[in-house]
């Protein structure tokens, strides 16, 4: 049922958001992680990361699109920082593209790059 609900994009985004929270709390850390928008673009998971804050991009797509990274590279431009930042999605490949980690939802639950806590 999941699959094909109206809400599965939310779904699966508050999904990831919780599983980045769950690395932080295991290891006793308060998860630096918020959200970010302006008005035409957003950020789903920021981890602040003292000297920089890291986006994280996530999309429910099997398929990986390079528009996923779109607002990645918008956010790192107005840090004026490397561009550098992940993109989980609901496939089963881990590759970079750009610069960019893209992550399956797999290694979100595993243990990772993608927990980020240092």
């Amino acid at each position: 049922m999941l699959a094909n609900h109206p809400l599965r994009g939310h779904i699966y985004e508050n999904w990831v958001v919780s599983e980045y929270c769950k690395k932080y709390y295991n290891r006793g850390i308060e998860p630096p992680l918020y959200f970010w928008r302006d008005a035409r673009h957003e950020i789903d998971l920021v981890i602040d990361e003292g000297s920089r804050l890291y986006p994280v991009e996530i999309k429910s797509s099997y398929t990986f699109n390079s528009d996923f990274v779109t607002n990645l590279e918008y956010f790192c431009r107005l840090q004026k920082i490397p561009i550098v930042g992940d993109c989980v999605y609901a496939g089963d490949k881990n590759f970079t593209f750009q610069n960019f980690n893209i992550l399956p939802w797999s290694v979100v639950g595993a243990s990772s790059a993608a927990a980020r806590p240092s």
